[in-house]
């Protein structure tokens, strides 16, 4: 059992540092704090009770009743274990909530962990954009899978939950 709460800025450090544990091309401590903070963009966290041992986090910026996940990461100790896909329907109930009807992403075509989840979530494939991620190094640059997902027709409000979320 895991606990969804907002994120704040002075989190961004320990953020980062789960964000370069998955990505090949990570965001700083900055630009994390930069996204927290920014009122457009809805940040959770996954934490481990009673302590404050951050297991992962979301970041979606909405605008005009469409949202776009910019970001989801989990430490790669508990990958695989319920914890995107907490943060993912708790952000996904969070969004509903505000009125929003569609949430786009793109995740690295090479990411099949990732497109399962989102699958599992009820995102749909809706396109390609070719050579989208920077390359890994010494590598070629990664096509990105773009994946849509109607909140009012998705799987995520139909499932119980197995974690808790604070109050906003």
């Amino acid at each position: 059992m895991f606990r969804i709460s907002k994120a704040n800025g002075r989190q961004a450090s320990e953020l980062a540092k789960i964000h370069a544990t998955g990505f090949p091309l990570p965001w700083d401590q900055a630009a994390i704090r930069g996204f927290v903070e920014d009122k457009t963009v809805l940040s959770f966290l996954a934490l481990q009770p009673p302590g404050p041992d951050i297991l992962g986090f979301v970041m979606t910026r909405f605008v005009a009743g469409e949202a776009d996940i910019l970001t989801l990461a989990v430490t790669p100790e508990l990958q695989n274990r319920g914890v995107g896909y907490g943060l993912c329907h708790a952000t996904l109930r969070c969004l509903s909530g505000q009125g929003i009807k569609k949430v786009h992403l793109e995740v690295s075509t090479e990411n099949l962990r990732a497109i399962r989840l989102y699958q599992k979530v009820g995102f749909e494939r809706v396109g390609v954009r070719p050579k989208y991620y920077g390359a890994r190094q010494g590598g070629q640059r990664e096509d990105a899978l773009r994946m849509s997902l109607d909140i009012q027709t998705a799987k995520f409000q139909f499932e119980p939950v197995s974690y808790l979320v604070d109050q906003f």
